[in-house]
């Protein structure tokens, strides 16, 4: 996970807050999440938000082409503003932004659970239970299987990382051992 820029956070909540102020929050998410998802799918696209070569009155007529009836009129003002800025190349890290603002608006709170093996969905409904009790906040958990932790599993919560692996707890008794 990329951790946005702080110019990128502040567009982002701009954003956020008129599409707010206009009552169009979930058609703005719709966009964005439609343009997160193209960029990750589409090199050429990717590609054209950060190549500042082509002068802007091209780069600019390409992109609302390119999105013109796809997107909501607030969405395409305002890529064409990031484009003004020269900012377009800021576009997926806003997007993400975007999305962990809204999810706190919302009350969400997201976390990765990765396990040695596949967990049976009344573990992770347990796992997620018991971690959702100490949050504000309902709790979407994102699955998925690392083979390095032996045993056991990581749960990562923003920025927090909790370690239940077999590695973890060998790791900290090897620092008790040694360092006492």
């Amino acid at each position: 996970m990329i951790v946005p820029s702080r110019a990128a956070r502040r567009y982002a909540k701009a954003l956020f807050d008129l599409a707010l102020e206009t009552g169009q929050m979930d058609a703005v998410k719709d966009d964005l999440s439609s343009l997160q998802v193209l960029s990750l799918e589409s090199r050429e696209f990717e590609r054209f938000l950060g190549d500042y070569r082509l002068p802007r009155p091209i780069r600019e007529k390409l992109l609302t082409d390119m999105l013109a009836g796809r997107l909501q009129a607030l969405s395409l003002r305002f890529l064409t503003f990031l484009e003004s800025k020269r900012r377009l190349g800021l576009l997926g890290q806003i997007c993400g932004a975007f999305m962990s603002l809204h999810d706190r608006m919302n009350g969400i709170v997201r976390g990765q659970l990765m396990s040695a093996f596949d967990l049976a969905g009344t573990d992770v409904a347990a796992i997620s239970g018991r971690v959702e009790a100490t949050l504000e906040g309902h709790l979407l958990l994102n699955v998925a299987v690392d083979s390095d932790l032996l045993g056991g599993f990581r749960l990562r919560i923003g920025d927090v990382i909790h370690d239940f692996s077999v590695a973890g707890q060998l790791r900290r008794m090897k620092q008790r051992l040694v360092y006492g």
